[in-house]
């Protein structure tokens, strides 16, 4: 049966009841507020029916009429599609679909905890986590497994007061403003460690040395919680220091503490052991003079005339010895030179001549601290030479001269004799005393008050005329001697008649000639040094060589001229000498006669004494002293061989070509 709004029906129920039902075509307008478009916790929804049908006693369902409620609001704390129906009086039934979507069931997410700021004493726990709808509303710290904390709003909670190299427990829960909440993740923290300090020193600790330096490493730079202190006094007081390391200097034995204090927990407070400082030697040495070598004077008048050997003895306590250094003085110890290098003996020697000769010494120990000073006692040392005042030749004859030296004294041990060296100049030195320093030959005589006199006899000097040099050297008793050298003086002997000296060889080079004196017949004599730098032509003893004299005279070396004796017939004949570095020959020569007379072969590189006689017309040669050829008298009734007066320069240009010097002429044959 169709039944319209105006109809109405009675219903017998079991409970003896009646009910009227009136229907109505139509069905309540309604509106639904509260689902609102932000986040929240729930939504409370709330039916508005726009109508005025009568409403059932129960008219609203939210749940697509499962269940019937007379409130007409509802609160949901999840996401859902809800089915809202209303019921008229009439049992009319209007539906409606509301969808919720914003309310936040979304708990706190990508929770991550971190760590700043850590120290011995402390640090700082800083979280971060997401909710990305309604947001997070507070964070609870707890450590080590404890207690939540007082919710707070900032994400971050420093810790303090904490022990050093402590490992410690975190666990934060994050509040989301719905009210959900989680839990991080434990996140284990260790506090630092607060390194000990270390020392080292230098010099080492078994090295000796006058200061050392200990230096502090307190092993990282200073974090500003930590306080870097030393002492050197046990604790007493305290140093701070605020850079890593720092260097403490001892100039004596002593100890050094390093510690380190935290300014957040005193209880971390890490102290080094006692650090002792040893070795440091500041103490001087000691010094004494023990002996000396000789122990008295060995001279006259109370000197030494050798050197003193003097023993020190020398100590310290600490380092140790090192040596010993000393200093001269030879004003008596008015003032002193500088220290000597140092030694390591215990002796050294006094050398140094003088009348108030003084040492003082000093002992060094192995790190440089010196003793006092101690001084030897005052000396007199003679190991110097005699003195004088001048020297002069006197009584100079044909046989020779005497010397005299002047003011001959020893301030030590005295004048023991003065010996006279004396040579012709001639040959070198090879007439000189033999032994000449110890020979009585040599020796002068003391007149007294310093003046000494020597008698040199030419006849002790193969009777050699010309230029002399006597030498004087003064002897003192104890050996030492002085030398002076008087120069030269000319013994006019008979028959020398002609002379040529210079102070060095004269050089000849084949084209100089030196005039020495007048010719000299039948009886002569040439004395004189050379050395020949060149070789010659060589003949043979009675060898005649007139047929090509121009070209063999040119290629000799003439230091005696081969003078022409004039023409055929005539009694005289000039001879000549020709010195080569191969031998000497001896040519006569005149008109019609060119005749060696005198060959001699040999070596006669370098200097060496000739002389060159005439006797009765033979020539005979002799070299240093010694008679190595003689000659043939000439023929051709030539009775006057003659030697010309200059030297060096022979006929046809057959010059002498080497150095000679000191040329003696005589007018008699010296053999």
């Amino acid at each position: 049966k169709r039944f319209f709004d105006t109809d109405y029906i009675l219903v017998h129920v079991n409970d003896d009841r009646t009910r009227r039902y009136t229907f109505n075509a139509g069905v309540p307008d309604i509106t639904v507020e509260g689902n609102t478009n932000t986040w929240t916790v729930n939504k409370t929804l709330k039916v508005i029916v726009n109508s005025s049908d009568e409403l059932d006693s129960q008219p609203y369902s939210f749940d697509g009429g499962s269940t019937w409620q007379s409130s007409n609001t509802k609160v949901f704390t999840k996401n859902q599609t809800v089915n809202i129906w209303v019921k008229d009086g009439n049992g009319g039934i209007q539906k409606k679909t509301v969808s919720i979507t914003k309310i936040d069931d979304t708990y706190p997410s990508n929770i991550v905890l971190t760590k700043t700021g850590v120290t011995t004493n402390g640090m700082t726990i800083n979280v971060s986590a997401e909710q990305n709808k309604m947001g997070i509303r507070g964070y609870q710290f707890k450590i080590d497994g404890g207690s939540y904390s007082t919710e707070q709003t900032t994400s971050i909670k420093t810790y303090s007061g904490m022990t050093k190299n402590t490992s410690h427990t975190f666990q934060v829960k994050v509040i989301g403003k719905n009210g959900l909440t989680k839990e991080s993740s434990v996140l284990t923290v260790k506090t630092n460690q607060i390194p000990t300090p270390t020392y080292t020193v230098n010099p080492g600790a078994s090295t000796w040395s006058t200061s050392k330096t200990v230096t502090i490493d307190y092993l990282q730079n200073k974090p500003s919680n930590l306080v870097y202190e030393y002492s050197t006094n046990g604790g007493s007081s305290w140093t701070s220091v605020t850079t890593r390391t720092k260097a403490v200097s001892f100039t004596g034995n002593g100890s050094i503490i390093a510690r380190v204090r935290d300014n957040g927990n005193s209880n971390n407070t890490v102290t080094s052991s006692t650090f002792t400082v040893t070795r440091i030697d500041r103490t001087a040495p000691t010094i004494q003079i023990k002996s000396y070598n000789p122990a008295s004077p060995n001279g006259s008048s109370g000197y030494y005339y050798s050197n003193i050997t003097t023993t020190v003895q020398y100590a310290d306590s600490d380092s140790g010895v090192a040596g010993f250094e000393y200093a001269l003085s030879t004003n008596g110890g008015s003032s002193y030179g500088g220290w000597s290098s140092l030694q390591t003996g215990t002796t050294f020697t006094i050398s140094t001549e003088g009348t108030n000769v003084r040492v003082r010494v000093r002992a060094k120990d192995k790190v440089g601290n010196y003793s006092g000073v101690a001084q030897t006692s005052v000396f007199k040392i003679d190991k110097g030479s005699p003195t004088y005042t001048s020297a002069e030749y006197k009584n100079v004859t044909s046989t020779g001269y005497d010397v005299y030296i002047y003011g001959v004294t020893d301030n030590g041990s005295g004048v023991n004799r003065v010996q006279f060296p004396s040579w012709s100049q001639l040959g070198g030195q090879d007439d000189i005393q033999s032994a000449w320093n110890t020979n009585s030959a040599a020796s002068g005589t003391n007149l007294g008050g310093g003046t000494w006199k020597y008698h040199v006899n030419i006849a002790s000097h193969y009777n050699e005329g010309g230029r002399y040099t006597t030498h004087i050297y003064m002897y003192d008793n104890l050996g030492k001697s002085k030398g002076m050298a008087l120069g030269n003086v000319q013994v006019p002997q008979a028959n020398l008649i002609g002379h040529g000296y210079t102070d060095s060889n004269e050089s000849f080079n084949g084209n100089r000639s030196i005039g020495i004196g007048p010719d000299v017949y039948v009886n002569g004599t040439y004395e004189f040094d050379a050395a020949p730098t060149k070789s010659i032509s060589m003949a043979s003893r009675g060898e005649r060589l007139f047929d090509n004299t121009c070209m063999w005279s040119m290629t000799n070396s003439w230091i005696l001229a081969e003078n022409h004796g004039g023409p055929v017939g005539n009694s005289q004949a000039g001879i000549g000498l020709s010195l080569g570095t191969n031998g000497a020959i001896m040519v006569a020569h005149r008109d019609g006669y060119y005749t060696c007379l005198l060959s001699y072969s040999a070596n006669l590189s370098g200097t060496r004494k000739y002389r060159v006689v005439i006797q009765n017309n033979v020539p005979y040669l002799y070299i240093n002293n010694q008679l190595v050829a003689s000659g043939i008298a000439p023929g051709d009734n030539i009775s006057r061989l003659y030697f010309g007066g200059s030297v060096g320069y022979g006929a046809y240009n057959g010059n002498f070509v080497g150095t000679a010097n000191n040329f003696h002429l005589y007018n008699n044959a010296r053999r």
